[in-house]
């Protein structure tokens, strides 16, 4: 009892208010590629980009790196010097005051980023890029006409108009400003009202007039002039402005000329007229920012006249801007951008929705975050803090514990509505929220092993109640791991809680986190059992990776936590694999699904989760916070960057708790706490993408420039694309996909990389597409850009027609004069055989008349002798001299009629030797039957392949009469397929098989040397007496398709 008597004396009620911070900043600088981290002024221009102007030139910020602007080619950038003000006309040119130079202007519109100088006390207003002078240029501000008026350093005010590039010099003389030609800010209010901040004075300028009003300045408290160097003037209302200056931060009251001290700190000694001031921002209509020169940004309430400097509360928050801060500048969505001596740094205006706490005493917690109403509960190990998350108000309520060496350090964990546990030492308290009374535990820890009270801490409590008994079960980390113990409060008895079917060495010190459902079963992770569904004293459903059952599996590895959402679904996080979505009321094969890179999860070492009242899941990270957005499929982060700078997320001791009202809170269990409205922060920035330029080999073209399809050179096929992704936020996960059609066949990748590279393109018309694709499936507006490259000389469809049209031309020349010539040699022999016809037919004509004349003369002779003699005795002598003249005029005959070229078709030969075969065989009396073609064609044969071919049948005829014996003969003349086939069968004794196979005998010799000489084939058989077949193509003998082309070409 001396415990819960200690317990109750102990604690001690605080109220209190925390001393957090509540803004949290992003700041780059050289390391992201600037060259000098010294910045003057920021502008945004319509395409998001940024231009930041420092010590060093001027930069293009995309939200991922800088890059120096070019004068002509990168990486270049513009002016080695300082560049004090930049600004943007509404043809979205930047002009910017450099003060070596003088006004610069660069037009992104133009096909190369040129940059112009103009100077206000030159002759020759446009300046050569290397021409180095003091123009002492330091402020620009344009007015309603488009003017742009220019403030110097000492050579006073002038006006520059845009178009013709002329300066106009406006007196700024004022007598009670001792440096009135030095511009320190220019602001433009209304059409008639543009205020001129000089060294130690103010005027005020009329641009629709060119009048001048110098403002007469006293101080409201000592009434007397005052003169501070006006650096920036911030309208309030009609009558009251807020002046930035050397001597602080006043207001101004127009009609009087009253400066007032916006605030004196009597009790911090601070003084704000101490305070060198450079802008100033309305924040909020309660709130306004101050730059200063050395004190950081100071954020003061008007109201309540409270204020806080950024720097003295950044000692954990890397990243606040302290120091020398230059410019303040708000861009399209509200953020605020910030010029300083370190760089330049963005505040998101959503950061507000993340607010936070932090304690003043670096005590860890001893218990979980917890969720209590509207109200979030840090337990510490000697104070419990309850912070209501509508109102921002933190009560603290200290416990002073005993001080002793073996004290175990104390956990406080919610059992109800109303009371929560203590464990203190050895001992355990119920203790109630409103009243603190506390009643004692008894506690037995006889059933449980004694190294598990060695770092003892108990981080959640399920109350339950088995066969009517109450008690409560307790996820308890010890210095061996976690563990589920069993606690009995009506004797206090501890008892380890093992699933059933499973042994206490199975987890090995492994679960992760316990879950009660509404029907009474718990669902509890492990780190090397998976997941597993049971009910105290029942039966137990195992998932994991090797589980028995499909629907039962899950990725192996450690699952460092889970949720339910509210469809009864688990969502699991393992370790180095993802979100894990695990539906255990399927029936499919597979029963979960991975969500990691793909959906944008980019850290996959995942340590807690817990879901918001639209059961989209929040988890923390090794690099900030993630939500998983359920219906569309995927995440966004939020770091640092976005709100969360006092959350240490790099260790695996972030706490997450949800409230009734739908407030998440983040407490890294140290000092620091975070809460915020998840449906507050939803809305986030998309990226805008922007296809800005096309390189070509190894020149640079500004897409804005071309406002048609683009054609290109066949030597102009390596192609690079750039584009940039404009991301301030950082918190959507997206993919940049590209094609080129008419090249690619599907859509790439690019891997964060902003430059796709096509090499040695063929001729061709192509588009190039590119688009951003978020994980949930949804694009981003698609560019898209088209050009044509042209085909090379000897490709094109007018030089191949050309070349085509000359082949055909050299084709038909050549064919022509093939033709030509080989009807020059035809006609030639076509001649040369019409002179040999002519000749046959002369010689055959003189032997016909003169030889065949005489040899019947001499036939006639001598059988005429011989009939006068025909009472005696013939004379021998007469008979052979009329036999040889009979045979001679034979063959003169047979001669006569091979040389008349009448005779050389095939229709003369084939009557011929019709007539004298059928001469010959009716002296003998064989009988004979003769088939000729009925069809014979118009066949031209010379006399020698006739004389040849009417020698072989006459000794084929004569064999027949003078050999075989036989009484007839088959003879048959046939023309197939171009073929001459002879075929003469005698029914004789047949001849002898040897002499017909070796040709023996004179007549079958000179049979084969007339067949070789018709280039045919002769064949002698004996087949029923004898066969003489004779077969030789129609155009070895025939010479009329010579003479017919001939004709036909001639």
């Amino acid at each position: 009892m001396k415990y819960l008597f200690s317990v109750i004396s102990l604690i001690i009620y605080l109220e209190g208010i925390s001393q957090s911070f509540p803004y949290t900043f992003q700041t780059w600088d050289v390391t992201n590629g600037l060259s000098s981290n010294y910045c003057n002024a920021v502008v945004q221009n319509a395409d998001g980009y940024l231009y930041v102007a420092t010590n060093s030139g001027l930069y293009v910020f995309n939200g991922n790196y800088f890059k120096p602007l070019s004068r002509e080619t990168e990486p270049v950038y513009i002016g080695e010097g300082n560049v004090e003000d930049v600004t943007i006309d509404i043809q979205n040119r930047i002009w910017f005051a450099s003060i070596e130079r003088g006004v610069g202007m660069v037009d992104p519109n133009e096909p190369n980023f040129k940059v112009s100088y103009f100077s206000p006390k030159k002759s020759v207003t446009t300046l050569s890029n290397d021409s180095l002078y003091d123009a002492k240029v330091s402020k620009l501000c344009f007015d309603s006409k488009g003017f742009l008026w220019v403030g110097t350093r000492g050579d006073g005010l002038y006006k520059l108009d845009t178009a013709t590039k002329k300066f106009t010099t406006f007196e700024t003389d004022n007598k009670s400003s001792l440096y009135n030609k030095y511009i320190r800010s220019l602001f433009f209010y209304k059409p008639d009202t543009l205020f001129v901040g000089m060294i130690n004075g103010l005027s005020i300028v009329n641009p629709l007039d060119n009048s001048i009003i110098h403002k007469n300045m006293i101080d409201a408290e000592t009434k007397k002039s005052i003169r501070p160097t006006v650096r920036k003037v911030l309208p309030w209302n009609t009558d009251s402005f807020l002046l930035a200056t050397d001597r602080g931060t006043f207001w101004l009251q127009i009609s009087t000329g009253q400066l007032s001290s916006i605030y004196k700190d009597n009790i911090t000694k601070i003084d704000f007229e101490d305070v060198n001031s450079n802008d100033i921002l309305k924040f909020s209509d309660q709130e306004i920012w101050i730059a200063t020169e050395n004190e950081g940004i100071i954020f003061f309430n008007v109201k309540t006249k409270q204020f806080s400097y950024s720097y003295k509360l950044s000692e954990y928050k890397p990243g606040i801007p302290k120091g020398f801060i230059s410019r303040f500048t708000k861009d399209a969505l509200n953020n605020i951008w910030i010029a300083q001596q370190n760089g330049v740094s963005l505040f998101q205006s959503y950061n507000v929705q993340f607010r936070g706490f932090a304690f003043e005493d670096k005590e860890p917690f001893a218990g979980s975050l917890l969720a209590r109403d509207d109200n979030l509960i840090c337990i510490k190990s000697n104070s419990i803090a309850t912070m209501n998350t509508l109102t921002g108000k933190t009560k603290v309520k200290n416990i002073s514990t005993l001080k002793r060496k073996d004290v175990i350090p104390s956990s406080v964990v919610p059992i109800s509505s109303e009371d929560f546990l203590l464990f203190l030492f050895d001992s355990i308290f119920t203790v109630n929220y409103k009243t603190l009374a506390s009643r004692y535990m008894p506690l037995n820890r006889t059933r449980v092993d004694s190294t598990v009270f060695k770092h003892f801490r108990v981080t959640a409590c399920i109350p339950d109640t088995l066969n009517g008994k109450r008690e409560y079960l307790l996820f308890t980390k010890t210095m061996m791991g976690n563990i589920l113990l069993n606690y009995f409060p009506e004797d206090g008895l501890l008892t380890d809680f093992i699933p059933d079917g499973f042994k206490k060495e199975d987890f090995k010190y492994g679960f992760t986190k316990v879950i009660k459902t509404g029907n009474g079963k718990y669902w509890i992770s492990t780190l090397y059992n998976g997941l597993i569904y049971t009910e105290k004293n029942g039966k137990s459903i195992q998932y994991s990776a090797g589980a028995a059952e499909e629907n039962r599996k899950i990725p192996p590895g450690e699952i460092t936590d889970f949720a339910l959402t509210s469809d009864n679904n688990v969502w699991l996080l393992i370790n180095k694999t993802g979100l894990i979505h695990l539906n255990p009321n399927t029936r499919s094969a597979r029963a979960y699904k991975i969500y990691a890179e793909e959906q944008g999860l980019l850290d996959k070492r995942l340590y807690n989760i817990i879901t918001d009242l639209q059961d989209n899941l929040w988890l923390t990270s090794n690099s900030g916070l993630f939500c998983f957005r359920t219906v569309e499929k995927e995440f966004l982060r939020y770091s640092a960057a976005n709100g969360l700078g006092n959350i240490k997320f790099q260790v695996n001791e972030v706490e997450l708790a949800k409230t009734t009202n739908g407030y998440i809170g983040l407490s890294d269990k140290y000092t620091n706490l975070t809460w915020f409205k998840p449906e507050d922060i939803y809305k986030n920035a998309k990226p805008n993408l922007i296809l800005h330029s096309l390189k070509i080999n190894d020149s640079i073209i500004n897409l804005k420039t071309i406002h048609s399809t683009l054609h290109l050179s066949p030597n102009q096929n390596n192609i690079s694309f750039q584009h940039d992704i404009i991301d301030f936020d950082k918190t959507t996960f997206y993919k940049v996909m590209f094609r080129l059609d008419n090249f690619d066949n599907r859509w790439y990748y690019s891997n964060y990389n902003n430059e796709q590279r096509y090499m040695q393109l063929p001729a061709g018309k192509y588009t190039f597409r590119i688009k951003l694709q978020h994980p949930n499936g949804e694009y981003s507006n698609e560019k898209n850009f088209s050009f044509i490259i042209e085909t090379i000389w000897y490709k094109t469809w007018w030089f191949k027609s050309i070349i085509t049209l000359l082949c055909l031309c050299i084709i038909y020349f050549s064919i022509k004069f093939y033709i030509n010539r080989k009807l020059y040699k035809q006609k030639k022999e076509l001649e040369l055989q019409n002179a040999v016809a002519l000749e046959r037919a002369r010689i055959s004509t003189e032997l016909h008349d003169d030889l065949g004349g005489g040899l019947s003369t001499i036939r006639i002779l001598s059988e005429a002798n011989n009939h006068l003699n025909g009472r005696h005795p013939s004379n021998e002598n007469l008979v052979k001299i009329s036999k040889h003249s009979k045979e001679l005029l034979q063959k003169m005959t047979e001669i006569v009629w091979a040389l008349n070229i009448k005779n050389d078709t095939f229709d003369q030969l084939l009557s011929y030797i019709r007539l004298q075969t059928v001469q010959t065989l009716d002296e003998t009396g064989i009988q004979y039957k003769i088939e000729m073609p009925e069809n014979i064609p118009p066949i031209m044969i010379n006399g020698i392949n006739r004389r040849h071919l009417m020698l072989l049948i006459k000794e084929a005829i004569h064999n027949i009469v003078k050999h075989a014996q036989a009484n007839f003969v088959d003879i048959r003349f046939a023309l197939v397929a171009d073929q001459l086939t002879l075929i003469v069968h005698d029914n004789g004794i047949g001849i002898d098989e040897i002499v017909a196979t070796l040709h023996k005998g004179n007549g079958l010799h000179t049979m084969q040397q007339h067949a070789l000489a018709l280039g045919g084939i002769l064949k002698i058989e004996k087949k029923a007496g004898t066969c003489v077949s004779f077969c030789v193509p129609i155009n070895k003998i025939s010479y009329e398709s010579v003479i017919s082309n001939k004709q036909n070409h001639v």
